[in-house]
């Protein structure tokens, strides 16, 4: 069965990515998702692999029914996985059994959806991770007092989206935090930008217009002698087997091809415009990137890889959107996209932006909406992260 798979981050105090929630979803609604076996739920997260889903961080995978949750030792790796278990689910002394001898193998525990009584609060030393909502004050005081202990399960705020956010939840004393915490803040206003910012912001313009010609990506690589190498290094690679040496820019683009290049050159651009930046929203803009390629391609539009691309770089530079669109002439629609215009750019890239947070119904929505196939995102997604683990973008 083939599975949609994404992750959102989870980090601690110092915004370290410290691993990420899989989101699984399977196609065909609720019956679908119920039917979903703890192997099937295995195979979806080893044919993309743990290393590019998660890195060296922890996988926190969602157990949603209690009892199924010996089925997932053995299928999954002890050490690298966090299994996730509903905790509304009254914990019988054999479910208790069940959690200890799991985390006797090696598995760590984290529970989701914690009863709001106290009767629970004698369960909570069997976890390692307790999520919370931490929004409204409504965490409580058996997850505190609980945590407070040596030994005590760490508590997880959820929904923290903003660095605004981030700062209160960690005013009130938690330690993880699971959401887009990494760059989002709740106002920005525009700034100058460093020299070598402005310099790559302007070489990303040049490189995301579609007509571009070889003789303009020329004279951009040409301007970065490192940059010169590298390509000149991917075109060797490349053309292992052709009969002489790539010594030329000129020959590197033509035995490349200009699409692979120029999206090759925006994500170097990117990088290199938020190498300050946390490391979370440089993945961001490899996978919305690839993402909204796949789906544009799909109906054979050509222009969805640097919308996807670009859409994180307010956050990147924390500027408004509208300042950074200023200093980059992209194609009209593009930019309405950007800035929040419902065209067809802009369903392309909501639909990537909900596969991201596991809104698979509004995922389905928006790429309808676009006329593009959603059963393309699932490869797409792994394909991205792939790309981005080897790349080190």
């Amino acid at each position: 069965m083939d599975l949609f798979v994404a992750r959102q981050p989870i980090l601690d105090a110092e915004r370290r990515v410290i691993g990420y929630e899989l989101l699984l979803r399977a196609p065909g609604g609720a019956a679908a998702q119920e039917s979903l076996t703890a192997a099937a739920v295995a195979d979806a997260l080893l044919s993309v692999g743990i290393d590019t889903l998660v890195g060296d961080r922890l996988a926190f995978v969602d157990v949603d029914d209690p009892d199924t949750v010996e089925d997932f030792a053995g299928l999954l790796p002890p050490g690298r996985v966090v299994l996730e278990i509903d905790a509304s689910w009254p914990a019988d002394a054999a479910r208790i059994e069940k959690y200890r001898g799991l985390r006797r193998s090696g598995y760590a525990l984290a529970a989701d959806r914690f009863p709001r009584h106290g009767a629970a609060a004698g369960l909570l030393g069997e976890f390692d991770f307790v999520k919370v909502e931490a929004h409204g004050g409504r965490w409580g005081t058996p997850e505190r007092r609980a945590s407070s202990r040596a030994g005590g399960p760490t508590l997880i705020a959820l929904d923290v989206n903003s660095v605004d956010e981030l700062a209160a939840a960690t005013a009130a004393q938690f330690s993880m935090f699971q959401g887009r915490c990494f760059g989002r803040a709740a106002s920005r206003t525009a700034h100058a930008l460093p020299a070598e910012q402005w310099n790559c912001l302007n070489s990303l313009a040049v490189v995301s217009q579609p007509d571009v010609t070889v003789l303009e990506l020329e004279r951009v690589v040409k301007a970065d002698a490192g940059l010169s190498l590298r390509l000149l290094r991917t075109a060797n690679s490349a053309g292992s087997t052709a009969r002489s040496e790539v010594r030329s820019i000129r020959e590197a683009l033509i035995l490349l091809g200009l699409k692979v290049v120029r999206h090759w050159l925006a994500l170097w651009f990117v990088r290199a415009i938020g190498k300050s930046a946390h490391s979370e929203l440089l993945a961001t803009a490899t996978i919305r990137a690839h993402c909204c390629d796949a789906l544009a391609s799909n109906i054979g539009d050509d222009g969805g890889f640097i919308v996807g691309l670009c859409s994180p770089l307010d956050e990147i530079l924390q500027q408004p959107m509208a300042a950074v669109l200023e200093h980059m002439p992209l194609a009209a629609d593009a930019q309405a996209a950007l800035m929040g215009e419902q065209n067809h750019y802009r369903h392309l890239l909501e639909a990537v932006m909900a596969y991201e947070r596991g809104d698979w119904e509004r995922c389905r929505e928006k790429s309808e909406s676009a006329g593009a196939d959603v059963a393309v995102l699932p490869h797409a997604y792994a394909e991205a992260l792939r790309w981005h683990a080897e790349a080190h973008v």
